[in-house]
């Protein structure tokens, strides 16, 4: 699967532009905190909300690019998922404990079913492994 990143270094926000549900998956992670970024945000939700933005979207984006985490969830939701399967993802900074956050939608109307966090074999799966136990251990209890 291709996605498109905004800003065009990490950490950024990958989205399909040409999907209104992607883009405001996108909008839903993406919470900059430099000028730049914020300026990116405003664009995002201008595309969620008025299809006329797109295009412009189009053109702010980064090159289009292909990441085998994407690749892997977009896999085993088809497989999964109801409705046609919309993919937005976030990529943090870059570094040994970069991850991916990857939202996972049932077709274009719906809010996210799910959401993926991947990463590469190396420290940061130790963190993911860890967070993964500790929403065990809260979905468990009573809260």
């Amino acid at each position: 699967m291709t996605l498109r990143g905004l800003p065009t270094r990490a950490p950024r926000v990958l989205l399909d532009p040409t999907v209104k549900a992607s883009t405001q998956s996108a909008v839903d992670f993406y919470r900059p905190r430099g000028a730049r970024g914020r300026l990116a945000r405003l664009a995002l939700q201008g595309a969620a909300r008025w299809r006329a933005t797109a295009p412009l979207l189009d053109r702010v984006t980064g090159e289009a690019t292909t990441d085998e985490r994407v690749d892997l969830v977009a896999a085993w939701a088809s497989q999964h998922v109801r409705g046609g399967v919309v993919l937005a993802a976030w990529l943090g900074s870059p570094g040994p404990h970069q991850k991916m956050t990857v939202s996972i939608g049932e077709g274009p109307h719906h809010p996210p079913v799910a959401f993926v966090k991947a990463a590469p074999i190396g420290p940061v799966s130790a963190d993911l492994q860890r967070e993964a136990a500790a929403l065990t251990v809260l979905g468990a209890s009573s809260l």
